[in-house]
């Protein structure tokens, strides 16, 4: 990742977090109501059948697309952590075979019977498949979630055909500016850097917002996504690699730059917000 050299701002706050200390490490509690109020809950609107079908086929396209020159003519696709389905009833339409994987079996309860979309509840760190069932596996915005990435890789590279394709597409990142995944209960970015995860729950319950989910996050950190990428180097062949980056809330380590500096030696971990990342097996 590069960052802009053009950017006062990103360069301000790059200076900030380099030459920080390591106190205070939180910030005060009076603090936290004044940023919720600079930054107020996403409200979010609940998506219909037709939206969410949608995003499906936009999804399918982009892996479509992503796979492009490399698909072998590829028929068995597998989602891991496909959520409501769509992507895979897409993918069917389009004549693909596709299994959808979630640990949470009510997503997909209600999907219709397209032909050739098949769904079951499954753990994508201990997959239910024999060796190389699979000429594609793939995961849209679920591998930050999963609790053992690592064993959720192994097991995607046991099912995959060798010469398969495996596309993996994960973000939020914890340590990126939205990393809690917790928006339409507390929108501050880097909330989780700023402030301790127990006087962040007490405000959003006081609140009536409900409760953050923290354990939907896995915590995983870009250094640790870039180990395991190069763990699996002899068995994973990189076709094409992205690390997304977001420079929009960089303000708020300039500001306050011993929150960040206090937890993190890298300032690339707070500015990567996504991984796009093809892989082949060898």
């Amino acid at each position: 990742m590069i960052l802009p050299d053009n950017n006062d701002v990103v360069q301000g706050a790059v200076r900030a977090f380099n030459e920080a200390g390591k106190s205070p490490k939180w910030l005060d509690a009076h603090l936290l109501d004044e940023l919720d109020r600079l930054y107020p809950p996403e409200a979010g609107a609940r998506k219909d059948e037709e939206s969410r079908a949608i995003t499906g086929r936009e999804k399918a396209e982009r892996l479509l697309s992503a796979i492009g020159r490399h698909d072998d003519g590829f028929h068995d696709f597998l989602e891991l952590g496909c959520g409501d389905g769509t992507v895979c009833e897409a993918l069917a339409r389009k004549g693909k075979r596709a299994t959808g994987i979630d640990v949470d079996g009510d997503a997909f309860s209600n999907r219709g019977s397209v032909p050739g979309a098949l769904f079951t509840k499954m753990d994508a760190s201990r997959l239910e498949f024999r060796d190389a069932s699979f000429d594609c596996i793939f995961s849209f915005d679920s591998f930050e979630h999963f609790a053992v990435p690592a064993s959720a890789l192994e097991e995607a590279i046991r099912v995959l055909h060798p010469g398969g394709l495996l596309y993996l597409s994960l973000g939020p990142l914890y340590n990126s500016p939205r990393g809690l995944h917790s928006r339409k209960k507390l929108a501050i970015p880097y909330r989780q850097h700023l402030f301790p995860i127990d006087l962040l729950q007490t405000f959003v319950t006081t609140r009536n917002r409900g409760f953050i989910e923290v354990e939907d996050v896995n915590k995983w950190s870009l250094g640790q996504y870039r180990r395991l990428w190069n763990h699996h180097a002899s068995r994973l062949v990189t076709l094409d690699y992205r690390e997304i980056a977001t420079y929009k809330h960089v303000g708020l380590i300039e500001k306050y730059p011993t929150c960040f500096r206090s937890k993190l030696d890298s300032f690339a971990e707070l500015v990567v917000a996504d991984i796009v990342v093809l892989f082949r097996r060898t």
